[in-house]
């Protein structure tokens, strides 16, 4: 069952990735707008109409490049227009969607809620990371116990291999190593939990 507050942390985050959205619409239509404006901006011209719709393969072999590219011009400024009509149509509703996720967040959870979003913990390690958790005592200490208790040994044998490439604090085999090793006498309790915080 979800409890109210993971509700309303996936909330945040799907308005913060909304809002991603909305900001990525802007930016393209930043970008089309930009674009239309060294492009032609009168109609079309009356003798070149005609030709609006066709490829330029297929326009008359007696046209020259100024003439093509002209009709190019024209036909890429409608083709933009299209385009930014539909980003700002689907810009709407994305930021419509964004303000409904939004409103449903308490005002004054939202910029912390925000933030641990945009700066999720970090869970995974590389290896060499994960050992420097551990003080030179606890590393001395493992290594001695990996001599006579196999469990040990068989962690520590899979964060030594080179193919491994990160350690997940976030995965119970993880933890449940961790917890071991508090069994063992070789970390304390409160050690345990700086070694798996994130």
């Amino acid at each position: 069952m979800i409890s109210a507050q993971e509700h309303i942390k996936s909330l945040a985050f799907n308005a913060y990735h909304r809002a991603l959205e909305v900001y990525q619409y802007q930016v393209n239509i930043d970008n089309y707008t930009a674009m239309l404006a060294v492009l032609p901006q009168d109609a079309w011209p009356v003798e070149l109409a005609q030709f609006a719709g066709v490829k330029t393969e297929e326009l008359p072999q007696e046209f020259d490049h100024a003439v093509i590219q002209t009709i190019n011009d024209y036909q890429y400024r409608d083709k933009l227009r299209g385009v930014l009509r539909t980003e700002k149509v689907e810009q709407s509703k994305a930021r419509a969607v964004f303000d409904a996720l939004k409103s449903q967040i308490p005002v004054a959870q939202y910029d912390v809620l925000l933030a641990a979003v945009k700066n999720p913990p970090q869970t995974v390690l590389s290896p060499i990371q994960f050992k420097l958790r551990f003080t030179s005592q606890e590393r001395v200490a493992i290594k001695a116990a990996r001599l006579t208790d196999t469990i040990i040994d068989d962690f520590f044998d899979i964060i030594d291999d080179p193919r491994l490439q990160s350690v997940d604090l976030s995965l119970q085999s993880t933890q449940d190593a961790v917890g071991y090793l508090q069994l063992q006498d070789l970390i304390t309790a409160e050690r345990a939990a700086v070694i798996l915080a994130v």
